[in-house]
């Protein structure tokens, strides 16, 4: 067992992963606070309090208020000195590359074994262990540049907001989400749709996507 002392964030919206996930890696790192959140926006939140309160954070890319990898984009951004690993279903080595590439410390394929989980956290917690996590091979299309641009350009509300959209989400409904009035929202959309340079919800949520992940069944 770890005798080190870490406080995690556990970031999935699939409360049975993270639970189990939770108790597996709780056996290694017996002195460490782990907490949990089951969607980007709630970790956002917790982040903005005390962004310096942790260690690490370990997020799945498909959660509620992200599309693929802009939550990634959107929390190296605000808080690019927390280290970062993904850990998804979505293991190929393009996804694995790409996470790399977008400023991820370590790609944890959730096929893994829960010693294979903690040798990774091991390493990105301990930098004198990480010995080649890798290099990355997969250079980004030019839309998944343009929208990374655009996407470190967006407020923290612009960013929900537009996610949301993307999720199919209504004015009202984003509101209740975020605790803010549908007018606000409305004011957000007009200065998001003028960053992006699109005219219509249809068309920031199409641009927002092109940070999205392929279709898989998982």
């Amino acid at each position: 067992m770890s005798s080190s002392t870490y406080r995690l964030i556990i970031a999935d919206d699939h409360p049975l992963y993270r639970e189990a996930l939770v108790t597996g890696i709780s056996q290694h790192f017996s002195q460490s606070s782990i907490e949990q959140v089951d969607s980007y926006i709630n970790l956002f939140e917790k982040l903005k309090l005390a962004p310096d309160l942790y260690d690490l954070i370990l997020i799945d890319l498909k959660m509620p208020g992200t599309q693929g990898f802009s939550g990634l984009i959107f929390l190296q951004k605000y808080f690019p000195e927390l280290p970062v690993a993904v850990i998804s279903a979505y293991d190929s080595l393009e996804i694995k590359e790409k996470c790399l590439s977008f400023g991820a410390d370590s790609f944890i394929s959730k096929a893994s074994s829960t010693a294979e989980i903690v040798n990774k956290l091991e390493q990105v917690l301990s930098p004198d262990l990480a010995n080649g996590l890798g290099t990355t091979v997969f250079d980004l299309t030019s839309g998944e540049q343009n929208a990374k641009s655009i996407i470190e350009k967006l407020t923290p509300h612009q960013f929900h907001i537009v996610s949301l959209v993307a999720e199919g989400f209504l004015n009202k409904q984003i509101g209740d989400q975020l605790n803010i009035t549908e007018k606000t929202v409305k004011a957000h959309l007009s200065n998001i749709f003028k960053l992006m340079n699109v005219k219509n919800r249809t068309q920031a949520a199409h641009f927002f996507s092109q940070c999205r992940l392929p279709d898989t069944p998982f």
